[in-house]
């Protein structure tokens, strides 16, 4: 009877809360960019227009500094700027602005990476079968004897193991992963591959492979 390991929800749903995040927090620096830090900017260089209207050298100035709350409280607000003699705006630069627009780029490009892997791997799976041999959402049919090698370095501590393939049509490998899919039925299928291709030694040593991108 065959075996089926399937992708872990738990695993996929990582992916799909790392993009949500990601992609939230890149919404939200775009807004930011985009509206919030801008409109501060304005209310920001209105109120030191007002209070200091020829520059900071006006300090010195004591008809500038008894008048200028006069000045604010007589401003009256447009395109919604309000400001007010008693707290003074936060400041924001056009520096702040443009490491709103970096921050999104960084999450926007991590977030879509996630969405697109956490999309990728729907319905993944990889199935075993004693009489065919290994198929994935990939790969149809692999044969037992297209199998060429087996790299189990990291079984006993990962539970991972990376089954490298030849077949007529296709070469890659099929990685079995007990984290990243159903575990159960994951140690079932390394046991049909040890039992149906003998490059699985007894004592489960296996020598390192050179890593190579899965494929299932």
């Amino acid at each position: 009877m065959p075996v089926t390991a399937n992708i872990r929800s738990s695993y996929r749903t990582r992916y799909g809360i790392i993009a949500l995040v990601l992609l939230g927090f890149m919404a939200w620096c775009l807004n930011d960019g985009f509206f919030s830090y801008p409109q501060q900017k304005r209310i920001y260089d209105t109120y030191i227009q007002i209070r200091y209207p020829q520059g900071q050298g006006n300090l010195e100035n004591e008809n500038y500094l008894s008048d200028w709350r006069k000045r604010i409280d007589q401003f009256k607000a447009e395109d919604g700027i309000v400001i007010d003699s008693v707290t003074q705006p936060e400041e924001k630069t056009q520096m702040d602005i443009n490491t709103q627009f970096v921050m999104a780029g960084i999450t926007g490009l991590l977030g879509f990476a996630a969405a697109a892997y956490f999309i990728s791997i729907g319905g993944a799976y990889v199935k075993a079968d004693k009489e065919t041999g290994l198929t994935t959402k990939k790969f149809e049919s692999i044969a037992w004897d297209s199998i060429t090698s087996v790299d189990i370095s990291r079984w006993e501590s990962k539970g991972i193991a990376v089954v490298h393939f030849d077949t007529p049509t296709s070469k890659g490998v099929v990685t079995l992963d007990d984290w990243k899919f159903d575990r159960e039925e994951t140690v079932e299928i390394y046991e049909l591959v040890k039992q149906n291709t003998n490059l699985i030694p007894d004592n489960e040593s296996g020598d390192d492979d050179e890593e190579m991108d899965e494929i299932a």
